[in-house]
C-alpha cells in the first residue's frame, strides 16, 4: 500500500471551494465558532487524517518487514532438525542449505534430539555423512562439533567451511572436542577450539586458519598458503608439506617439534619454538622463544628482533637481514646487520 500524499484536491470541499481561510473575505461573515473551525480545518480534516493513515501504513509495513526478516533469518541460519535430515541426501528435491550444523557423537552421550547430525563409531559412515552435509553448506558455512571424540576419515569440505569445537581436549579441565582423523581436511577455511590427531601420525590440511587448537602431527598439503592466521595453537609434530607461507600471521603458538618455515612477508611473533629454520624474505620475526633459529640459504631482508634463544645462525648465502636486540648467541654473517644482541 502506498503512503498518502496530500494533493490540491484534498484542500477543497465537494463544491471546489478552498478549505480553511483561503479565499475568505477580509471580514468573513462567520460566527466565532465557524471561524475557529475554518482556521483549524485543514489541520484537523486533511493533515491529521493523512498522517494517521501513513502511520498505520508504516506500522503495517514495519511488522511485515520484521516478520519477513525473521522468516528469512530462521530459514537460512537455523540448525537442522531431525525432520530435516533427509534433505541433506536429496538437496535437489526440495532440500535447503543451512549456514550452521551441530555435530554430536553417541559415545559422548549426545542424542539425536541434542544435535543436527549424530555420529557413531564407524569412521567411513561418519565421514560419508559429514561430507554429504558439507556439500550442501553455503560458502563459509560453519560446522560445530560438540564435546567428545570423533572417529573420521577424510573431510572434504569443498566450500571453505569453518570447523569449530568446544575447546581443546584436556584444556581447562573440560572434555573438549577431539577429532581422531585418518585422512585430511580439504578446503577448510578455519579450524578453531579443538584437538586433532591421526592414526598415521600426520593430518593433511589444505590451507586453513588455526586458532586455539592442538594438532598432533601437521602436514600442510598445499603449495602456497596465503593470508592465513595461526594463533594460540599447540603443534606436536610437523611434517611440512608446504612450499611457501605468504602474507600471514603466526602468533602465540607453541611448536613442540622442529619446524621449517618457508616464509615471505609474514609476521611471526610471540611463539615458542624448539629448533626453527626460516627460509624466505621480508618477515618480521619478533619476541619469540626458541632453542635455535637458523636463517637458511637465500634468506634476505628479514627483521629478527626481541627474540630469546640459545643460538641464531646462518647457512648458505644470506643478505640484508637485520638481527638486532635479541638475547642469545648470534653467528657473525657478512652482508647482514647484526647489532645489540646479548
Amino acid at each position: 500500500m502506498r503512503m498518502k500524499r496530500i494533493t490540491d484536491a484534498d484542500l477543497r470541499d465537494e463544491n471546489g471551494f478552498h478549505l480553511g481561510v483561503k479565499g475568505q473575505d477580509d471580514i468573513p461573515g462567520l460566527t466565532t465558532q465557524e471561524m475557529q473551525h475554518k482556521v483549524e480545518e485543514i489541520a484537523r480534516d486533511v493533515i491529521i487524517p493523512a498522517i494517521n493513515e501513513n502511520v498505520e501504513i508504516f506500522e503495517t509495513f514495519e511488522t511485515r518487514v520484521v516478520e519477513d526478516l525473521h522468516l528469512h533469518v530462521t530459514d537460512n541460519v537455523r540448525h537442522i532438525t531431525v525432520s530435516d535430515r533427509e534433505r541433506w541426501d536429496n538437496p535437489t528435491s526440495g532440500g535447503k542449505r543451512y549456514a550452521t550444523i551441530i555435530i554430536g557423537t553417541a559415545s559422548a552421550g549426545h542424542t539425536a534430539n541434542d544435535v543436527d547430525i549424530l555420529l557413531g563409531n564407524d569412521r567411513m559412515a561418519n565421514s560419508q555423512l559429514l561430507n554429504s552435509a558439507f556439500s550442501n553448506l553455503p560458502v563459509g558455512g560453519k560446522v560445530i562439533f560438540r564435546e567428545g571424540r570423533y572417529l573420521l576419515n577424510n573431510l572434504l569440505s569443498g566450500r571453505s567451511s569453518i570447523i569449530e569445537g568446544m575447546g581443546r581436549e584436556g584444556i581447562g579441565g573440560g572434555r573438549g572436542t577431539f577429532l581422531d582423523m585418518n585422512g585430511r581436511f580439504d578446503s577448510v577455511a578455519a579450524v578453531k577450539d579443538l584437538t586433532i590427531t591421526s592414526d598415521s601420525g600426520t593430518t593433511a590440511i589444505t590451507g586453513a586458519h588455526f586458532e586455539n587448537c592442538t594438532i598432533n602431527g601437521l602436514l600442510l598439503q598445499a603449495g602456497i598458503l596465503e593470508n592465513i592466521v595461526w594463533e594460540n595453537n599447540i603443534i606436536n609434530g610437523w611434517a611440512g608439506g608446504v612450499l611457501t607461507i605468504r602474507n600471514s600471521k603466526i602468533i602465540g603458538n607453541t611448536f613442540n617439534t622442529n619446524i621449517t618455515l618457508p616464509s615471505i612477508d609474514n609476521i611471526i611473533s610471540n611463539n615458542r619454538f624448539t629448533n626453527v629454520t626460516l627460509s624466505g624474505a621480508y618477515n618480521m620475526v619478533a619476541n619469540n622463544r626458541f632453542t635455535t633459529l637458523l636463517l637458511a640459504n637465500n634468506s634476505h631482508s628479514n627483521i629478527i628482533t626481541g627474540n630469546r634463544g640459545s643460538d641464531i645462525g646462518f647457512t648458505g648465502n644470506t643478505w640484508q637481514n637485520i638481527v638486532i636486540g635479541n638475547r642469545g648467541s648470534v653467528m657473525d654473517a657478512p652482508s647482514n646487520t647484526i647489532a645489540l644482541n646479548t
